[in-house]
């Protein structure tokens, strides 16, 4: 029994051994990673398995143009590919160049090894992930920013010599309804507008940047869209209440009541003329509010140097944004903060913002400097924090920001 029982063992691992052995010499070559985007003249680096040592790879251009939805089918290799030089070759790497001949745009490769061939794309576009206006989803009306690489593939010198940096490609979105949308993009991100009937629900996103035709489209991701509620758009002016904007007399108190009678109209635009407008205490923006100026570079908000700050200069709890603005501050513990946890957070934005707050501005002696320096080793207490922000849906974009100590959460 104990023999019969010993041989049964041998005989299942020599099968399990062998069956191992036997896979990987009839597996074909796996494709993990490559090296786009990629320019002709360039040298490509394939990673996987299966290579073998001494593989060939032939590369061809796909043709340009685009169909109306992503091809089924696989790619089948047209029969016009050139053989090109393998530089470095392993069972798990390959590296060979791509031809100075051929014109910028979707390159087909064909590795073959002693298990077989591989076909593979480079320069096609890859989105990794996508965001709409309202963060992880999209509005009826509102905007989708597709992130990834090759959208679109490196153009032509004599573009780039021309300064092109951003061109047109398609978005097909696929779910209730079937659309295709005309996107802006620089390489690396595209940006396209939902038309304002578009149906609430769950789509694919698939891109095509115009090169390569059917194979170019990129794989799909998912994206929600759903209609929000807007913001109230009543517009409260700070010099209806009685702001100066003179930068010489204090308007604290203005721009409260203005902010106080948007958050009595449950939300709404307090909207900053041009001018410098002071401050002497912390501003609380309500929900569905926005702090909007005039122009960034005409608006300015400044709190003169105080000696005991308060916590938070701007500060609210969610839902709500400031743009086109200026803010100049000297001694503060945090310039900016919104809430950090749980429901009470998200929903914040920050657009065309310029800050700086600098808490050594200004000539004062070493002792103050030696004591604010010595406050801001206090860590999150003691300051000095650009902004505090947290939960779904925040935006920072367009901003020119400067704090002493250059952090935020």
């Amino acid at each position: 029994m104990r023999n019969w029982m010993r041989w049964t063992g041998i005989l299942a691992t020599g099968i399990f051994v062998l069956g191992i052995a036997t896979f990987h010499v009839e597996a074909t070559p796996v494709v993990f990673w490559a090296s786009d985007p990629i320019r002709p003249g360039e040298t490509a680096m394939i990673m996987g398995e299966g290579f073998g040592d001494k593989p060939t790879v032939n590369v061809v251009r796909l043709k340009d143009g685009r169909s109306s939805a992503p091809s089924e089918k696989g790619l089948a290799w047209p029969v016009d590919g050139a053989k090109v030089e393998v530089y470095q070759a392993n069972d798990n790497s390959v590296k060979f160049g791509v031809p100075a001949g051929l014109k910028p745009g979707v390159f087909a490769y064909r590795i073959t090894g002693p298990a077989g061939q591989k076909i593979g794309l480079l320069n096609r576009p890859q989105v990794w992930w996508v965001q709409g206006d309202v963060g992880p989803s999209a509005s009826p009306g509102g905007w989708m920013r597709a992130f990834g690489k090759c959208l679109p593939p490196p153009s032509a010198a004599s573009a780039e010599r021309r300064g092109a940096k951003r061109t047109t490609c398609s978005i097909l979105l696929r779910g209730p309804r079937t659309l295709t949308l005309s996107a802006e993009a620089d390489g690396y991100s595209a940006r396209a507008t939902l038309p304002a009937n578009v149906p609430s629900g769950e789509y694919q996103v698939f891109l095509h940047a115009g090169f390569g035709g059917d194979a170019a489209w990129s794989a799909p991701v998912a994206l929600t869209v759903q209609a929000v509620k807007p913001w109230p758009q009543k517009v409260f002016n700070v010099k209806d209440f009685g702001a100066e904007g003179s930068g010489a007399k204090d308007d604290t108190s203005a721009i409260k009541t203005a902010l106080a009678r948007a958050e009595e109209n449950g939300g709404g635009v307090v909207f900053f003329p041009r001018g410098r407008y002071q401050l002497n205490d912390a501003l609380t923006i309500p929900l569905f509010t926005v702090m909007r100026g005039e122009k960034r570079e005409w608006v300015n908000l400044l709190w003169p140097d105080m000696q005991d700050p308060p916590p938070v200069l701007v500060k609210g709890t969610n839902s709500f944004g400031l743009e086109d603005l200026t803010f100049y501050c000297s001694n503060y513990k945090t310039f900016f903060a919104a809430g950090t946890k749980g429901e009470e957070s998200g929903n914040v934005f920050l657009r065309r913002l310029r800050v700086r707050a600098d808490i050594y501005r200004g000539h004062m002696n070493p002792e103050e400097v030696d004591r604010r320096y010595r406050a801001g080793l206090g860590g999150f207490g003691g300051g000095y924090w650009l902004a505090t922000l947290g939960g779904r849906n925040v935006e920072v974009t367009d901003c020119d920001l400067y704090s002493q100590a250059a952090r935020s959460v």
